[in-house]
């Protein structure tokens, strides 16, 4: 039987999960290959339970999030919070939407999240000199599906 209700501690299980992924060193071309994992995990999230996880959980998340990599302070809290508002205003539509579907949206959503950071960070300290850090919203987008349904598999446990 499918759980619906929210469950604070499987989400920062996962949220937890999803920062040490991020924090795992890579060099060269991988690091561009890598999932943007935290963003993943929030889309999921106020895609399955709006009213628990929203904007203000992705401003707080974001926080954090810039407090772990030490980026400027409030970057990745409005880029997360932009996430969850445009998940939240395309809501029913992404619920109906097949994964495939969804992977498209997670593409762009999370593409212009990363447009986001840099062109802030770009503003703030080193902006960026080619569009390379998309991959990793490309890479998100791929993984997607089978990102979902492990997920779903992990709340209905």
């Amino acid at each position: 039987m499918p759980r619906d209700e929210f469950r604070p501690v499987l989400f920062v299980f996962t949220l937890f999960l999803a920062f040490c992924v991020s924090l795992i060193p890579l060099g060269g071309y991988a690091a561009y290959f890598r999932p943007e994992s935290i963003c993943m995990v929030m889309f999921y999230w106020t895609l399955k339970h709006p009213g628990a996880c929203g904007i203000l959980v992705g401003w707080c998340v974001g926080l954090l999030w810039d407090v772990l990599m030490g980026s400027t302070l409030g970057v990745h809290a409005l880029a997360l919070a932009l996430q969850a508002y445009l998940v939240l205003t395309m809501l029913q539509r992404l619920q109906m939407f097949p994964l495939i579907q969804q992977s498209f949206v997670v593409f762009i959503i999370v593409g212009i999240v990363l447009m986001l950071f840099r062109w802030i960070n770009g503003m703030l300290a080193q902006p960026a000199t080619d569009m390379a850090y998309l991959i990793g919203a490309l890479t998100s987008a791929l993984l997607w599906p089978l990102f979902s349904l492990l997920m779903e598999k992990l709340e209905n446990v």
